[in-house]
């Protein structure tokens, strides 16, 4: 919208800082959206239940690639990369990207011991 390349920006300063046109920014997504319905809706106890004690609740996941179900998925936050290779691999999985396009590679060999998470 200011006519910048679509990239992930350095921070700080963060966008309720600097944000669009260098003004404070609110970010606000689906997902924020949806998290905020469920709390309200389930509670704030029920809602740290779900997830690890650090990355409560779930969170959407974009699977695409060699996989046989393609799609994108809510999961809840805390289980292993092995387990999600198992539900949405094609049983030979080399690595998994996290974190997007500015993410990293988890390679076979950690999978058992990455917990998916903040």
């Amino acid at each position: 919208m200011e006519g910048k390349r679509g990239e992930p920006r350095n921070k700080p300063p963060y966008p309720t800082v600097a944000g669009y046109n260098g003004k404070p920014t609110v970010i606000n997504n689906v997902e924020t959206f949806v998290t905020a319905q469920i709390i309200s809706r389930i509670g704030v106890e029920a809602y740290k239940k779900l997830g690890t004690k650090d990355s409560h609740g779930s969170k959407l996941f974009s699977v695409s690639g060699d996989t046989p179900n393609p799609g994108i998925y809510e999961l809840e936050l805390g289980m292993t990369v092995q387990s999600f290779v198992d539900e949405f691999g094609d049983g030979d999985a080399k690595a998994v990207q996290v974190g997007g396009a500015s993410g990293f590679c988890v390679p076979r060999k950690k999978f058992a011991d990455t917990i998916i998470g903040f």
